[in-house]
C-alpha cells in the first residue's frame, strides 16, 4: 500500500474529544440529577461511535479504501486507551473534589436497603456487606472501572465499525 497512513497519527484529536465528552456527560449528568443508568449508557456509547466511525472512514480513505477489520480495532483500541485515561483521571477528580458526597449517598441508600430487608440477614451479615460496599465505594474504584469500560466500549464499537466497513 503506497498510501498507508498510520492509525495512531489520525485519532489523537478523536481520543480527545472522546475523553473530553465523556466526562462532559458524567459532569451533567450528575448536575442535572439524571441517574437513570441507560440514558448515561447510551450517550457513552454515542459518543464512542462518533470517535471511531469517523477516523476509521478517514483512514480507509486515505488508504486507497482499503481497511482491514485489524486497523480498525487498533483505531478503535488507541482511542480507547487515550480516551479512557482522560475520562478515568475526571472520573477520580470528579467522586473526590466536584461531588465527594456521591459516595456517602450511595452508602446511605445501600444501608436503607439493607435495613428493609433486615428480616432476611442477620446484623453481621449487614456490616459485613456495608464493609464491603464501602471499600468499592472509592473514587479509585470508580476511576478504574471507568478505564475498563472505555476500552470495552471502544473495543466492541471499533469491532462492529470495522466488521461493517470492513474491504472485501
Amino acid at each position: 500500500m503506497e498510501n498507508y497512513t498510520e492509525p495512531k497519527s489520525q485519532n489523537l484529536m478523536y481520543a480527545l474529544i472522546y475523553g473530553l465528552l465523556s466526562a462532559l456527560v458524567l459532569y451533567l449528568l450528575q448536575k442535572l440529577s439524571i441517574e437513570t443508568p441507560g440514558i448515561s449508557t447510551l450517550l457513552h456509547f454515542g459518543i464512542a461511535t462518533l470517535c471511531i466511525l469517523i477516523p476509521v472512514n478517514q483512514y480507509k480513505i486515505s488508504n486507497g479504501n482499503q481497511l482491514t477489520l485489524g486497523n480498525s480495532i487498533k483505531i478503535g483500541f488507541l482511542i480507547g486507551l487515550i480516551g479512557g485515561l482522560i475520562y478515568a483521571v475526571y472520573v477520580f477528580f470528579h467522586y473526590d473534589i466536584i461531588n465527594p458526597d456521591f459516595v456517602a449517598e450511595r452508602l446511605a441508600i445501600a444501608k436503607e436497603e439493607m435495613q428493609k430487608q433486615s428480616t432476611q440477614m442477620t446484623e453481621e451479615q449487614m456490616d459485613q456487606a456495608l464493609m464491603f460496599s464501602e471499600m468499592f465505594m472509592h473514587p479509585a474504584v470508580f476511576s478504574i472501572m471507568a478505564f475498563i469500560g472505555a476500552l470495552l466500549e471502544t473495543l466492541i464499537v471499533s469491532l462492529v465499525v470495522g466488521l461493517i466497513k470492513k474491504s472485501n
